[in-house]
């Protein structure tokens, strides 16, 4: 993410120094990243669920296919998926599995990669401080209702984000402040 926000504002002003009709002239832009996210009360309820949930999401959209034929990620594409996955899981500063639109990765590859953020309140606002310490964004989006999530859930993971996520960056936020 910190690169791609690097990336972003080094656009963002070479096209303040030179604008044209289309350029929107701000004083600070928005920059930051989004997330499909499920909190439960355990890790291993919440990775349980969004592993059916985000099936239910990756059907959103492919093209349909002729009657018998089955989508299959190429098997390069597939390892490659794998092998960045497995050194995720083994090394956390190694870079992330590139993915191709938006469900092209089951849900145990797009957690590897950190674009599926599933897990308890402590995990999801480990990752959210995290996120908030090393990306050099001003935003960050979670998105609650994906998949097949009732309402019931997705309110539910984001009461937990709202009260027990959201206060810790809140008072990070705030120490910051005051530091400087």
């Amino acid at each position: 993410m910190k690169a791609a926000c690097a990336k972003y504002l080094e656009a963002w002003k070479r096209g303040q120094a030179d604008p044209t009709a289309c350029t929107a002239t701000l004083e600070q832009p928005l920059y930051g990243g989004m997330r499909h996210m499920f909190i439960a009360d355990t890790d291993a309820e919440a990775v349980e669920r969004a592993r059916v949930a985000h099936e239910a999401y990756r059907k959103h959209y492919p093209r349909p296919l002729p009657p018998g034929v089955e989508r299959k990620i190429p098997a390069r594409l597939a390892a490659r998926f794998a092998a960045a996955a497995e050194k995720a899981a083994q090394d956390p500063d190694a870079k992330r599995p590139q993915l191709f639109g938006p469900a092209a990765a089951d849900a145990d590859a797009a957690m590897a990669a950190e674009s599926l953020l599933v897990g308890s309140p402590s995990t999801i606002r480990d990752y959210v401080l995290r996120y908030a310490a090393e990306a050099d964004a001003n935003y960050y989006v979670g998105a609650f209702s994906w998949g097949d999530l009732t309402h019931d859930e997705s309110s539910k993971s984001l009461r937990l984000f709202s009260e027990e996520v959201m206060p810790a960056v809140a008072a990070r936020d705030e120490r910051a402040a005051q530091a400087r």
